[in-house]
């Protein structure tokens, strides 16, 4: 079989491998973004650069279970028998491998499927480490430049799919960690894999996050928790998705998606408006429960719902309804609403502006 020309000979120099592993250490969030590392092989690109000292990476190891495979492509000949045309991908739950036709940067239809599976359960993750790899054929600077492509090319895919392209680090290792010698052998060698990261950092606090976090610790224990994911509440989102809400049921709302239960604020993801009084209709009607939390950092401006309601099926259903509130844009009518609901739900409220 005649070489590809793009799929090299040897490995990568030590001290090539050492920049890639430290390009990888550097994906910390929270990090102003930075020049691309260049050594002179081109073989690294990062994303974020500047690490920032105080973030720690928080350990996830069995916490997520690995998503389903989809089966890889097969060819089917006239004797009946079949072949897969390529490696089905492989995951732990923690990291995603996706593998590649020779000579090729080119992501198939299971792939997709993988990555689009693969990033919907990690939506909570604050960065991704992507690193790109090639078998043992071709020269270096080629082999360096096609494990970019196929690593590029799977960031795209995650950037489509909503994250930040500062948040991404990519990796080309071109054939550095090639082990393959057979044709059969090099096929595990043409692979991206996804990493995705999860840090904790100390911020300073809006003064809209700093309500929440307060009304929060004050209205624990809680049952359900309807947190209130819309647009406004984007600079909040770090400090909400930090904050351990112990065995509380989780539903997060905004204009886009309705009503979503989340397994944990992790999954947390803003968009749209405020449907604040349709919403809470929705979990009351929904769910069999003595308390509900309300945490909103807007009035009502979407849907036909009204406060009156939301009262009358609380009462009916015998829910205490808690409420924590802030925006600096509260009126007082506002202020008084969200107070009305409270009080004549026999719930509590932390309400500040």
């Amino acid at each position: 079989m005649t070489p590809s020309k793009s799929e090299s000979v040897r490995g990568m120099s030590t001290v090539r491998a050492a920049l890639a592993s430290i390009a990888v250490m550097l994906a910390t969030p929270g990090c102003k973004s930075g020049n691309d590392i260049d050594t002179h092989s081109t073989s690294v690109t990062a994303a974020t650069m500047a690490a920032t000292p105080d973030c720690t990476e928080r350990d996830m190891t069995g916490q997520f279970s690995p998503i389903s495979i989809a089966a890889p492509e097969v060819l089917r000949y006239r004797d009946g028998s079949s072949k897969a045309v390529d490696l089905p991908n492989e995951t732990d739950g923690e990291t995603l491998t996706v593998y590649y036709r020779t000579n090729s940067d080119t992501l198939q239809s299971p792939d997709l499927a993988d990555i689009a599976a693969f990033r919907e359960q990690h939506r909570g993750a604050t960065s991704w480490v992507l690193e790109g790899f090639a078998d043992s054929r071709g020269t270096e600077k080629a082999n360096v430049e096609l494990a970019g492509k196929r690593v590029e090319g799977v960031a795209g895919r995650l950037t489509s799919k909503g994250i930040s392209s500062s948040s991404i680090t990519t990796v080309s290792n071109g054939e550095m960690m090639a082990e393959g010698r057979t044709v059969a052998e090099m096929a595990p060698d043409r692979r991206v894999t996804l990493r995705p990261q999860y840090f904790s950092c100390p911020q300073e606090l809006t003064p809209e996050a700093r309500v929440i976090v307060e009304g929060l610790e004050e209205m624990m224990p809680i049952e359900h928790l309807l947190m209130d994911l819309s647009g406004s509440m984007r600079e909040e989102l770090p400090v909400v998705r930090g904050f351990d809400t112990k065995d509380a049921e989780i539903s997060g709302f905004n204009s886009c998606a309705g009503v979503a239960d989340l397994d944990d604020l992790q999954q947390a993801e803003v968009c749209g408006e405020t449907p604040l009084w349709s919403s809470i209709l929705e979990v009351l009607n929904a769910e069999n429960i003595d308390g509900l939390t309300v945490v909103t950092d807007g009035k009502n401006n979407r849907g036909t719902a009204t406060a009156s309601q939301v009262i009358a099926l609380a009462k009916k259903k015998g829910v205490k309804i808690d409420i924590v509130a802030a925006d600096v844009a509260y009126n007082d009518a506002d202020k008084a609403e969200l107070r009305s609901v409270a009080n004549q739900t026999g719930g509590k409220y932390f309400i500040r502006n």
